[in-house]
């Protein structure tokens, strides 16, 4: 097994390594530790069947139920189909972390590419890491006291004319409202990070609305930074793996209106918390 570091602050391809077959302890222990320590990983040329795809997950923890309102793949409902063509435009072109509108947002997930556009749809992810460790003192001191809100509602407003308006209703009346903390502290490296994100953050909550508007346009602005950042140019039969902990991404719709498929396991996580220094 081989680790080629893709950029300064994020990103790892693994070399040598075939995931259609059984692994040693000791070589899950690799993965995991390249995994906390480059946050995002690809696997090329990657021939795994749905079934595999889930035993891959699960070298992470526990896989999360069926999408809500994604299609599932039909002998495996774990596996979410992503599915994008003219009729089904893309939807993940803003900067994102999955579903905290949750309490419990997920750990991770895992991508395989089956069927990509001639060109286009590159994947750009971000180390939230990096991104708190770009702030001023004051910034941190400010931001540790701090909770954000966060709601499915702006996922709700892109699909009310839909078939799908309806379901991400619903799940609003599932999930309402709800605040994480502005900075969380990774779970297993305790490394600290920003968790807001313009997909699903509405606010800060129990400040003005200027202010609220400050520390939202703050951190966009060190989220576009390139240096934080990195490219994924998917190929075929690629397998990427992003910590949802301490990441973003943001998925280019300039595919469209193209045809692009994935397959797509994630894992369960826990409740965001800030740990003391």
């Amino acid at each position: 097994m081989k680790i080629e570091k893709l950029g300064p602050q994020i990103g790892a391809r693994i070399h040598g390594i075939d995931l259609t077959q059984p692994l040693s302890d000791g070589r899950v222990t690799e993965i995991n530790a390249a995994f906390l320590e480059h946050l995002v990983l690809l696997f090329p040329n990657q021939s795994l069947t749905p079934g595999q795809l889930m035993t891959f997950g699960r070298l992470f923890g526990e896989l999360e139920p069926p999408h809500p309102l994604l299609p599932s793949h039909p002998d495996e409902p774990q596996v979410t189909l992503v599915l994008n063509d003219e009729a089904n435009p893309p939807e993940n072109d803003v900067w994102h972390t999955d579903v905290t509108w949750k309490p419990t947002p997920p750990l991770g997930t895992a991508l395989h590419a089956q069927v990509l556009p001639s060109s286009g749809g590159d994947t750009f992810r971000i180390s939230m890491n990096a991104v708190y460790e770009a702030l001023t003192h004051a910034e941190r001191t400010r931001f540790e006291a701090l909770r954000a809100v966060h709601s499915i509602e702006t996922f709700a407003d892109s699909n009310q004319d839909s078939d799908d308006g309806g379901l991400v209703r619903a799940m609003m009346d599932k999930y309402p409202l709800l605040e994480h903390p502005m900075l969380r502290a990774h779970p297993e490296t305790g490394k600290r990070c920003i968790f807001v994100n313009a997909g699903f953050t509405t606010h800060i909550a129990d400040v003005d609305a200027e202010e609220s508007q400050a520390i939202m346009a703050r951190v966009a602005e060190l989220v576009a930074r390139p240096e934080f950042q990195l490219r994924v140019q998917w190929q075929p039969l690629t397998l990427g793996l992003w910590d949802h902990r301490c990441t973003q991404h943001l998925a280019a719709a300039d595919y469209y209106p193209q045809f692009q498929k994935m397959h797509r396991v994630t894992v369960v996580g826990d409740e965001p918390r800030l740990l003391p220094h």
